[in-house]
């Protein structure tokens, strides 16, 4: 859907093998493109209350936005991607 919108994913985070992988900490900055939409399971703070999470340069132009995992990453519905949309509307226009 982001390719739809325009976007396009840093080669860094291209993989055909799996719908994602693994990241530690000290693997952030595999993270930085022009956009960032993110959801963690549990809590995000062991990544965004870092140091290497906030001197990300996505991060610190205010692009990184943290999104709701069901309709970003789990539910594949035509409502989910209506969600999806309207977010990614929402927090790039601000």
């Amino acid at each position: 859907m982001a390719t739809d919108a325009g976007l396009t994913r840093p080669a860094t985070q291209r993989f055909s093998d799996t719908a994602s992988r693994p990241l530690s900490l000290e693997q952030v900055a595999l993270l930085d493109a022009d956009w960032l939409f993110y959801s963690f399971p549990g809590s995000s703070g062991d990544f965004t209350e870092a140091a290497l999470w906030r001197d990300l340069p996505v991060v610190s132009r205010g692009r990184a936005f943290e999104v709701d995992v069901d309709p970003w990453f789990l539910n594949a519905s035509t409502v989910a991607a209506d969600r999806v949309l309207a977010d990614m509307q929402r927090l790039m226009a601000a």
